[in-house]
């Protein structure tokens, strides 16, 4: 699955969707993405980068939260690519490659009117919604969904952080080249609790991390924990903090997916 954070510019939201392709590559990358709309979502290609944000470092548009490539993507080039110019009729936009689903790629009326600017209802014949949520596992998507989680948990009152594992995609292969792109960025942590079952949250997209172990001279005990939602951004806090900062003396996550469940207890590692 491949699902992403958008920051949709011309009207000042983040929303977060599954991405059906990717049309070209650096500079010029754009992703489909399915918009949420009361009127009827709708499809349109958004840019990877902010090209009117600070060079060299452009401010991101579309961030990653999980990168693996759908069932169903073919990748599209050269020749491949003549229907879908034939259709465009603009030699002037950039089209040069397409990763995506079939189903989409065999409709160039569609990619041509994305390639210009237009938005599409999702009401077209053969559109297949792309969902990829797990169903063992609780999402937090609402501030709802956060104080639900924390009522479960009782505020994360008398528990304590067992186990925290990070894999960031990054590795270095046998013959020791390398692929130095952190695009997992999973967070994974146990948490047990003297008043509700062992949990398990996974952070996805994760944009920071300030990991406070206790000192030599103090307990672990969590008293009190912080989780809101803003602009589609997880922030959680072993502590009750008035900000979304991380602050010195407590552990700090922000992401842009979390998900959680009940797990039966394991023994210490």
């Amino acid at each position: 699955m491949m699902l992403v954070r958008v920051h949709d510019k011309e009207r000042d939201i983040y929303f977060k969707s599954e991405v059906y392709a990717i049309l070209n590559v650096g500079w010029f990358t754009r992703y489909l993405v399915l918009v949420p709309d009361v009127k009827g979502s709708y499809f349109k290609l958004f840019d990877f980068l902010d090209k009117t944000s600070q060079a060299p470092h452009y401010d991101v548009l579309v961030n990653t939260i999980t990168s693996q490539k759908p069932e169903g993507w073919v990748t599209k080039e050269g020749a491949y690519l003549l229907k879908i110019k034939k259709a465009l009729a603009n030699n002037e936009i950039k089209f040069d490659s397409y990763r995506g689903y079939d189903w989409l790629y065999e409709k160039p009326e569609i990619i041509a009117a994305l390639l210009r600017g237009e938005s599409v209802l999702a009401d077209f014949e053969g559109f297949i919604l792309a969902d990829t949520t797990l169903s063992d596992w609780n999402y937090i998507n609402t501030q709802d969904d956060a104080d639900s989680l924390m009522k479960l948990a009782y505020g994360f009152h008398d528990s304590c952080l067992e186990k925290l594992e990070y894999v960031s995609g990054a590795y270095v292969s046998e013959d020791k080249s390398m692929r130095p792109l952190d695009d997992v960025r999973a967070l994974k942590m146990t948490i047990g609790s003297q008043w509700c079952d062992q949990m398990e949250l996974v952070f996805e997209g994760l944009v920071g991390l300030n990991l406070r172990p206790a000192g030599d001279n103090y307990d672990s005990i969590i008293f009190s924990a912080t989780l809101r939602i803003k602009d589609e951004t997880v922030f959680f806090a072993d502590g009750d903090l008035d900000s979304d900062e991380f602050e010195e003396g407590y552990t700090c996550i922000k992401a842009f997916s979390m998900r959680w469940q009940f797990i039966e207890r394991g023994e210490p590692t």
